[in-house]
């Protein structure tokens, strides 16, 4: 079976006192926006909600340079048993033993519509598998392993007669967490596709599982997909190690790479110090990219002296060797939560490489500006990574529009830019969170010829993020980051989106503490529109150069 969604015209559904006083085409054009995901099954009989099954985020996505089809990837709870009531009367959504939620969803019309697929999660009678259909990560049961998201996903040349060439095919790589059998500690699981996303192999397992109490976070891939790398295949994966169940246990960025197309891995490597105390400080949020030299920049923020950073290691080997860490620019952290939300957030980097000519770019969320705001940052380096731009803001405006997650890809023939963010409105440091406290979109900015067009409107609705949920129902979730690629004409932008949920007064009353721990699938109504709690989406919007 599968679902296809028709993309989301431009009928702006919000007040035009959100939109930004500057050119809304972004200086090419917004396209359209589009829903990722199939839309969840509608609550059954006796229930109003279909929580957490309508929870999809934190997206990823990829393009084939052969093809032009979009692959994505997200956190994805379609396939999970919905809430129930527990006998004491409380309210109880846990993840379910046995139930993957690494989503996949593919585009082949430029990302105007998508499909996800139906997959048999593995052949009946391995194992404990059932062979039931999925909608998530494939081969994982058998395995003994359960996908569980972090997705991250890039697109790399095929292997073939011990060459790589994209005459040979594309390889879609799918980089998540999973949770081997009965185990409370998640590995880094890779999996792979030779055709845009329709089959995959068995995934293949990148970390070391030495260790039962190191637990792998934050994950990352990237292929070197410039055929004039001298390192043109290889495959690269980070990820944050925390050593230890302690709140100050050894936290290093580690990295591991393959040079057969993701069938093997090499042995784990650290580029930063593992030490995480309130002297050092931690690290954490790693992002890798590649030059047209086959230069590898892994990015992740740290801390100097106990001041956030962002740092980057750099390899000229093709990741057999890296650099000690390299100061790229100093960080203010935003507030986590930001105020009148409870979501958390963070200040992690995102990064993408000129192919034409090498010129790095790095962007994330920075807090400045009178009254104090999340606001976009970027900078740029010339010279391969060892000196950095003064940071300018791209995105964000001081205490209008808080600015978070942002993404940024460079089009193959570097001529543009493109950097893509949710916004938040901006409301005082002190603001409790609830129902249409705040309302969130997503905003983008292009750079072409070295002039930046302007902030300009991505969404064309808007949504209450207070209808968002972890499946503890103690905050409003989102997820951590957002994705963005490009090609020569087009920049599209991945995020999660709130416009189809609604706010719950018992849900909100147990995060206030007033009230008791609620099933929200029989005590959280739609809104009169139809909206649902929980039901964050994953949305593409697109904007033409």
């Amino acid at each position: 079976m599968t679902i296809w969604k028709r993309p989301v015209l431009l009928a702006v559904a919000f007040s035009a006192a959100l939109l930004f006083p500057v050119n809304v085409s972004g200086g090419g054009g917004l396209l359209f926006n589009s829903q990722v995901n199939m839309t969840a099954p509608p609550p059954p009989a006796g229930m109003v909600d279909n929580f957490p099954r309508n929870k999809q985020i934190e997206p990823s996505i990829a393009i084939d340079p052969t093809t032009g089809a979009l692959i994505a990837g997200a956190g994805d709870e379609v396939d999970e048993p919905l809430c129930h009531t527990t006998a004491t009367g409380t309210g109880s959504c846990p993840f379910v033993p046995g139930f993957g939620i690494s989503g996949v969803y593919l585009s082949s019309t430029g990302g105007s519509s998508w499909t996800q697929p139906s997959y048999t999660e593995s052949p009946k009678g391995t194992g404990t598998c059932l062979g039931r259909t999925i909608h998530t990560l494939p081969g994982y049961c058998e395995q003994s392993l359960e996908s569980f998201a972090d997705s991250i996903l890039a697109v790399g040349p095929a292997l073939k007669g011990g060459k790589f060439s994209f005459a040979n095919g594309s390889v879609v790589y799918y980089d998540n967490l999973a949770f081997p059998a009965g185990s409370a500690t998640p590995v880094i699981a890779i999996s792979r596709s030779m055709n845009d996303g329709a089959t995959w192999l068995a995934p293949v397992i990148a970390s070391s599982s030495n260790n039962p109490v190191d637990f792998n976070d934050k994950d990352f891939v990237w292929a070197d997909a410039n055929p004039k790398s001298p390192f043109f295949g290889n495959v690269y994966a980070t990820w944050t190690l925390f050593q230890g169940a302690g709140r100050l246990s050894p936290e290093p960025i580690v990295f591991a790479r393959s040079t057969d197309g993701g069938q093997t891995w090499t042995a784990v490597m650290r580029l930063s110090q593992s030490v995480n105390n309130g002297v050092v400080g931690g690290r954490q949020g790693s992002f890798i990219r590649t030059g047209p030299d086959g230069t590898v920049y892994v990015f992740w923020e740290g801390a100097i002296f106990r001041h956030s950073e962002q740092l980057v290691a750099i390899s000229h080997d093709g990741g057999t060797t890296f650099s000690r860490p390299i100061p790229v620019a100093a960080v203010n952290d935003i507030p986590s939560p930001l105020p009148g939300s409870s979501f958390r957030d963070n200040s992690f980097p995102a990064a993408d490489v000129n192919q034409v000519t090498g010129a790095v770019y790095v962007v994330w969320a920075n807090e400045e500006g009178t009254p104090p705001t999340a606001l976009i940052k970027f900078t740029e380096s010339d010279n391969g990574g060892l000196t950095w731009s003064k940071p300018i803001t791209v995105g964000g405006r001081a205490g209008a529009f808080n600015a978070y997650f942002p993404a940024v890809a460079a089009s193959p023939n570097g001529a543009h830019v493109f950097v893509g963010w949710p916004v938040q409105t901006w409301v005082a440091a002190g603001t409790k969170p609830g129902a249409n406290v705040v309302h969130d979109f997503a905003a983008s900015n292009v750079r072409t010829g070295g002039v930046w067009a302007g902030a300009a409107l991505l969404s064309t609705a808007s949504g209450d993020p207070d209808g968002s949920s972890t499946n503890s129902l103690g905050a409003q979730f989102l997820g951590d980051y957002t994705g963005a690629v490009a090609n020569d004409t087009t920049g599209w932008f991945i995020w999660s989106d709130t416009r189809n949920d609604t706010a719950c007064a018992a849900v909100d009353a147990f995060r206030a503490g007033t009230g008791p721990k609620p099933n929200p699938d029989t005590a959280c109504p739609p809104s009169a529109t139809g909206q649902l709690f929980g039901n964050t989406d994953i949305f593409v919007g697109a904007v033409g150069f």
